[in-house]
Formats: C-alpha cells, sequence, structure tokens
C-alpha cells in the first residue's frame, strides 16, 4: 500500500489540485483562449500588371519604319513572282526616255511615245498631289477631333492682370505673343500708342497662368535697353524707367475672351472702351501705370 501511495496523490495534494484548477477557470474567463476566435480567411490580391510604355528614340523610329517597309516590298516582289500580282508598268521618266527608247524596238513613232511619257508623269504627279491631300486633311481631322476631346469647360477661369509703362520693344511684344499662344491662354494686352502705358490680361488654367506670370515678372527684362530700327536707322531707346506690375490675380465664373490677341489704342478711352467688350474696364487703374 506503501508502495501505491508514494506514487499515487495524497488527498492534500489532490486539493491542491482543485484548487489549482479553478484559478485556471478564472483565468480562462478573463482571458478566452484564441482557439476560439474566428479569424477572416485571406483573400488573394490580383494585382493588375503595370505596363510601363516603352519609348523608342527618333533613330529607332526610322530604322523600324525602314525594316517594315523593306518587308513590304519584298514580300511584293515574292507575290509578283509567284504570279499573284501583275507586274507593275515600267517607271519611265524624262531624264530615262531616251535611253528605254534606245532599248526598246517595239517604239516606231517617238513623237508618241514622248507623249505618252509625259501623259504617264502628269498622272503620277497628280496621283502624288491627290495622296497628299488626302492624308493632310486626315491629319487635320485628326487633330481636330483629339483637340475637341481635350478641351473641357472648366467650372472657373483664373485670370492675371499686369500692368506695365512701356511695349515698344518687339522682342517682349513677340514672348508675349508666343507663350500665350503655346499655353492656350485667353485674354489681350493693350497700350497707348506704340510708347504709351497699357494693360495685360490672362485667362486659363491656373498653371499656365503661373508660368506665364513667371515670364511677365522674372523672365523679360522690361527695363533693358535695345535698338528701335526707325527710318532706316538704328535707334537706341532708354528703357531703365520700364517697369511692370501684377494688378489683381483671381478666380472668374465666366470668361468673354474667345482668344489672345494684342492691339494699340489711340488713346485712354479707346482702351476702356476695348475693355468694355469683355466687361474688364474695372481691371485697369491708370495711377499704376
Amino acid at each position: 500500500m506503501e508502495k501505491y501511495r508514494m506514487k499515487g496523490t495524497s488527498p492534500a495534494e489532490e486539493d491542491g489540485k482543485h484548487d489549482n484548477d479553478d484559478d485556471d477557470d478564472d483565468d480562462d474567463d478573463k482571458h478566452p483562449s484564441i482557439r476560439y476566435v474566428a479569424h477572416p480567411i485571406p483573400e488573394k490580391i490580383n494585382y493588375a500588371k503595370v505596363s510601363v510604355k516603352t519609348y523608342l528614340t527618333q533613330r529607332e523610329r526610322k530604322k523600324i519604319r525602314r525594316n517594315r517597309r523593306k518587308m513590304f516590298r519584298e514580300a511584293q516582289e515574292v507575290k509578283i513572282k509567284l504570279g499573284l500580282l501583275p507586274k507593275p508598268e515600267p517607271k519611265v521618266k524624262l531624264s530615262n526616255m531616251m535611253s528605254v527608247y534606245e532599248n526598246d524596238q517595239n517604239i516606231t513613232d517617238p513623237t508618241a511615245w514622248e507623249k505618252t511619257v509625259k501623259d504617264q508623269v502628269d498622272l503620277r504627279k497628280r496621283k502624288h498631289m491627290e495622296e497628299n491631300e488626302r492624308r493632310h486633311e486626315e491629319a487635320v481631322k485628326r487633330r481636330k477631333e483629339i483637340s475637341n476631346l481635350s478641351i473641357e469647360k472648366p467650372s472657373a477661369y483664373y485670370c492675371k492682370v499686369f500692368q506695365f509703362k512701356n511695349l515698344q520693344n518687339p522682342k517682349i511684344r513677340f514672348k508675349l505673343k508666343m507663350n500665350s499662344k503655346e499655353l492656350s491662354l485667353k485674354g489681350l494686352c493693350l497700350r497707348i500708342r506704340d510708347d504709351g502705358p497699357g494693360i495685360i490680361i490672362v485667362v486659363g488654367d491656373e498653371k499656365s497662368c503661373r508660368f506665364y506670370e513667371n515670364l511677365v515678372m522674372r523672365r523679360i527684362k522690361w527695363n533693358e535697353d535695345f535698338n528701335l530700327h526707325i527710318n532706316n536707322e538704328d535707334v537706341k531707346m532708354n528703357m531703365h524707367n520700364n517697369s511692370v506690375v501684377k494688378t489683381w490675380e483671381g478666380f472668374l465664373r465666366d470668361c468673354k475672351f474667345k482668344g489672345w490677341f494684342m492691339k494699340v489704342c489711340n488713346d485712354q478711352e479707346s482702351l476702356l472702351r476695348t475693355l468694355g467688350q469683355f466687361d474688364s474696364e474695372g481691371f485697369y487703374s491708370p495711377v499704376q501705370t
């Protein structure tokens, strides 16, 4: 009995064991087992493969075009040899007309032969011009469709207004005009006579207007002297007092400008009258100039 009692558990030990089980039950109530937590099934996300577009250089594009045309030409030659396509007529020009005439014994009337050659030359030229005209019309139509799709009427128009003292320098006028055209801006540039003050109004998207402001306020040197060609003589113009200032910027609900243009007005009333046609006379302030 003692032997088995040593291997077994005593009543006191059994009581202690039951006490420990009660403590474990209390711990389980406070901290439930993670075995009973319903974990969501992980889903496989099918990430779309982003195809990176490769851009070829001009030399590579020319090489591909040259090889493609070569393969097409070789395929045409094979079809002609197999009899699938008729053999094209020899291309006779005025420059090789005499050599063809000497090698061809079937030509009995040289005058009629010359007329035939000239008719063939005119026919090839006419076909060439018609093909060029057709391609040109298709390109214009395609560009127009793309521009119509890309042009969306914005909910608001961004506008910037500048006033300057003098705009006699033709280089400055060229920069203002070309940049407004390239940025697709609307507005105007008015000045009182050639040597008088004026106003610049640009309307468009905010990014383009910000670029144009950088051009007007930083890149263009308004106080730089230049030579003006008058009566076959170069006259140096002093522009030290010339300047430009930004008078207003903000959003407009509507834009009445159809494009961007420059105009020379005779006096201030004419300038205000032109601005009034676009409801913009409030932008001009004579005090600024």
